[in-house]
């Protein structure tokens, strides 16, 4: 018996439809799943826990990452965080995140607790207030020649925005700044900019167009009972936008919203996560490997420390899961490291947990990172994590009870195997001793049973590529 893995959808029934089980540590590609690395830190840390990172290049083509904290704002040189708040510092709350939104060399960060802020990336060296007084907000986009913010002190349900071409007016009123409350579908709870302004709300999402003249911008709804309930669950890849609703993950792009978790994870993640954490959710796109990711605090985590990484291939709508405790998940770009800059971080080359040949030295390049649980710049760049996939229920042959006697992977390693088996749908699964794939590529077996699956694991730091799916011996014990 040959067969491919199948897709990781534990929201299944376990018999006959050809899914997975389990898909931990490794990621979904085409037909196949490859390995993930874990997280190397690559900074010092930031003094207190991180709520909210950025990442672009200036006009200059000069990497500028930042990151905000309760009452810091830090940018990365090198290997180390730079104080760059403003003279007094902040008080980001414990709920909220800091939020930042670019406009044209300007920086712009909000946490909702302080004003907005504002970093010329090419003049400043630290922040500070932003001018013209914009009211508090905890959401904040560049729109055009506009800046839009959205759940004010004043209006949770509403938007504001500047002058045109001027992110320092705020006059309503001038210069075309005005602002818009949004009658029903609750707080608004993100901002995502494509060919328009999507303004998420708890139960709506509604477009935002500028017409100019006396209307300004034009406000139409385009999900009628669906939003955005974990606000850094939403995250863009040009004109297409993930987030987590109420009911499950989706795809919006720009039109209307596709489920992509339903059936397969929605009910796994609301069993698994803590509701009460959703604001320690975070969210990015890994363009060059076309997967989306998110962060989030299980049940059983530590402090609603994040423990647990969802991943989603759009290309071949596929799903798998990790491992990694981690504060922030985000989008990245390498700033580069000089020789002197590696000093700092290893004793010598032999310590270097990263290849020299990595991307992640050279600047520019955009991948997925984010912040450790010791609050330090990490990548995802090390060893291969230990890596689980295991099988639904299956029947070798329909009736038949089957003695399985070997199991070859297919995979460009020697993992481990072991064969689950049960009589009845009703029973327990019980599993064979694990054994190691041999130098023929089988792993031998003796498991017995009317229902089999198949689990593979491959150690931690083992090198490997691609694994496509198992082929199984075995022969007929018995008949109904």
């Amino acid at each position: 018996m040959r067969s491919a893995w199948g897709e990781w959808a534990p929201d299944r029934a376990p018999i006959g439809l050809g899914s997975l089980r389990t898909a931990t540590n490794v990621r979904p590609d085409g037909a196949a799943y490859e390995p993930m690395p874990a997280i190397t830190t690559v900074s010092d840390a930031t003094g207190d826990r991180p709520r909210g990172m950025f990442s672009d290049r200036d006009i200059l083509n000069d990497v500028h990452t930042f990151v905000g904290d309760e009452s810091k704002l830090y940018e990365l040189a090198d290997d180390a965080w730079t104080d760059v708040s403003r003279a007094g510092g902040y008080t980001c709350s414990e709920t909220d995140r800091w939020r930042f939104a670019r406009y044209g060399d300007r920086l712009l960060a909000t946490n909702f607790s302080d004003e907005i802020q504002y970093f010329d990336m090419t003049t400043s060296t630290d922040f500070d207030d932003l001018a013209g007084t914009p009211p508090k907000a905890r959401y904040i986009a560049a729109y055009g020649d506009f800046v839009l913010i959205g759940n004010t002190a004043a209006n949770a349900n509403g938007v504001r925005w500047s002058g045109i071409n001027d992110s320092e007016e705020w006059t309503i009123g001038t210069a075309q700044s005005d602002k818009q409350d949004l009658p029903d579908g609750g707080a608004v709870t993100g901002l995502a900019v494509s060919d328009a302004v999507y303004i998420f709300q708890e139960s709506k999402i509604r477009r935002m167009l500028y017409t100019g003249g006396g209307t300004i911008m034009q406000f139409d709804v385009v999900e009628q009972e669906r939003g955005l309930i974990a606000p850094d669950s939403l995250c863009s890849l040009g004109r297409v936008h993930f987030y987590l609703s109420e009911d499950g993950f989706y795809l919006f792009d720009g039109v209307s919203s596709t489920q992509i978790g339903y059936d397969k994870v929605d009910a796994t993640f609301r069993a698994d996560s803590d509701r009460d954490s959703y604001h320690r959710i975070s969210a990015a796109v890994d363009p060059i490997n076309k997967l989306v990711g998110w962060l989030y605090p299980s049940k059983q985590a530590i402090a609603a420390q994040p423990d647990t990484l969802l991943i989603y291939n759009w290309a071949n709508q596929r799903w798998a899961k990790c491992t990694y405790t981690m504060e922030l998940l985000s989008g990245i770009r390498s700033t580069g490291y000089t020789l002197e800059g590696l000093d700092a971080l290893y004793s010598s080359i032999d310590a270097m947990t990263i290849s020299l040949d990595d991307p992640i030295w050279t600047g520019g390049a955009i991948s997925w990172g984010g912040m450790s649980s010791d609050y330090k710049l990490a990548t995802f760049s090390g060893s291969n994590l230990e890596a689980t996939i295991e099988t639904d229920d299956f029947e070798i042959s329909e009736g038949l009870i089957a003695f399985v006697d070997s199991c070859r992977p297919q995979i460009d390693a020697a993992p481990y195997i072991s064969i689950g088996t049960r009589m009845r749908s009703a029973d327990t699964v019980a599993y064979s001793t694990e054994s190691l794939v041999n130098v023929a590529g089988y792993a031998p077996q003796r498991a017995l049973g009317r229902y089999s699956r198949v689990k593979m694991r491959v150690p931690a730091a083992t090198t490997w590529t691609k694994t496509q799916g198992f082929e199984m011996n075995w022969t007929q014990a018995g008949q109904r």
